[in-house]
C-alpha cells in the first residue's frame, strides 16, 4: 500500500509541474530541454503537455462544436497515456477533454485536434491531411517531412530541446489561426500539401 500512494503521489507531481512548467516555456522559450530536466521528464511526456497548452493559442474560426474537446492521437499509445494523465478534469475553452487513441486515421471527423506520430506517419498521406484541414482538424506531427505532406504544426526535436513549427498555408485552409504569443517561438512555414520543399 505504501508503495502504491508513493507511486500515485508521484504522478501527480509530475502532473502539476508539466501543467506548470509548459505555458511558460511554450511562451518564452518555444522550446523544452528534456535533457537537463533529468530522468523526470521524458520527450513523450513533454510533448503530450506540448499537446495540453497548444489549443489555448488556437483559434478554430469555423468550427462550433458541442461536448468534448476531442483530441485524437494517432500511432503513439505513450503520448496518448501521457496526455490522458494530464488531462483527467480539465477542460479547453470550457469543454472537457477527451483523448482517444487510433492505430489509423480512419474515422477522425469528431476531434479537434490529431496528432500523427512518427511511427504512423508513413501512411497518412498529402490527401488524407487536406481533408482533415478542410474539416477543421488541426494536425500536430513530429518531424518538418510532416509539413512537407500538409500537416499544420511539427513537435521537432532538435538536438536536446523540442521546438514548434507552423505551416501557416494549411492552418489558412483549415480556417485555423494561432495567437501571436506562439507565432514569435514558432518557426512558420508556407506550403501546400505535398509540394515538397519548405518556404519560410
Amino acid at each position: 500500500m505504501a508503495f502504491l500512494r508513493q507511486d500515485i503521489e508521484e504522478k501527480r507531481n509530475k502532473r502539476f509541474v508539466l501543467l506548470t512548467m509548459l505555458p511558460l516555456l511554450v511562451v518564452l522559450l518555444g522550446a523544452t530541454f528534456y535533457h537537463q530536466a533529468g530522468a523526470a521528464f521524458k520527450p513523450d511526456q513533454i510533448k503530450a503537455a506540448y499537446l495540453y497548452n497548444l489549443p489555448n493559442f488556437v483559434r478554430w474560426q469555423n468550427r462550433h462544436d458541442d461536448g468534448p474537446f476531442v483530441v485524437a492521437i494517432i500511432g503513439s499509445s505513450q503520448i496518448a497515456t501521457y496526455l490522458k494523465l494530464l488531462t483527467k478534469g480539465e477542460t479547453i475553452m470550457g469543454r472537457p477533454i477527451e483523448v482517444r487513441f487510433f492505430e489509423d486515421s480512419k474515422d477522425l471527423k469528431e476531434a479537434q485536434m490529431v496528432f500523427v506520430s512518427n511511427s504512423v506517419e508513413d501512411a497518412i498521406g498529402p490527401k488524407q491531411l487536406t481533408k482533415m484541414a478542410s474539416q477543421g482538424i488541426l494536425t500536430v506531427g513530429e518531424s518538418l517531412e510532416f509539413l512537407k505532406k500538409g500537416g499544420m504544426v511539427g513537435l521537432v526535436t532538435n538536438g536536446n530541446r523540442i521546438g514548434i513549427a507552423i505551416n501557416d498555408s494549411m492552418a489558412k485552409l483549415a480556417d485555423i489561426s494561432f495567437n501571436s504569443k506562439i507565432l514569435k517561438v514558432a518557426k512558420i512555414y508556407h506550403i501546400e500539401a505535398g509540394e515538397g520543399n519548405l518556404e519560410k
